[in-house]
């Protein structure tokens, strides 16, 4: 069964889902944290998902950007991931208000991206942050000995 983190908000919905290791049985640490995931997007009237490459490593970097930034109700988390197959900004406005953007690019398509920039609140970011913590629980960062 496939986890999720979802980023929604007006007209636009970021779903990032996880469905395990990318190599169950790997020979050292780099290879033990790469996940099989996708991306989903839905920005009005636009939609379309595709796979991504991310690590354990990276989501754990979302994960406390996001927390650390929720805890404040302030600053702006910026994340992109190694592939640079998503990159997101999720700003913290004073008014309580969150403003969500990025770019999803396939990183085996140099022609193929889609921006997006839409509204969201801080009860939406939390629950990100708890599907992220959700994903980290089922898919930690692993260590070969």
């Amino acid at each position: 069964m496939p986890f999720q983190a979802n980023f929604f908000g007006e007209g636009c919905k970021i779903t990032i889902e996880f469905r395990d290791y990318e190599r169950p049985i790997a020979d050292n640490d780099d290879d033990a944290n790469w996940l099989r995931s996708s991306i989903h997007v839905e920005a009005d009237p636009f939609s379309g998902a595709f796979p991504v490459a991310l690590t354990t490593h990276e989501v754990i970097v979302l994960y406390e950007r996001l927390k650390k930034a929720y805890d404040s109700l302030s600053g702006t988390v910026a994340f992109q991931s190694t592939e640079e197959d998503l990159l997101l900004e999720i700003e913290f406005l004073a008014s309580g208000a969150t403003i969500i953007s990025g770019i999803a690019r396939p990183h085996t398509s140099s022609r193929a991206a889609l921006h997006f920039r839409f509204g969201s609140d801080q009860s939406a970011i939390g629950d990100s942050i708890r599907e992220l913590g959700l994903v980290l629980r089922r898919l930690p960062a692993r260590r070969i000995s």
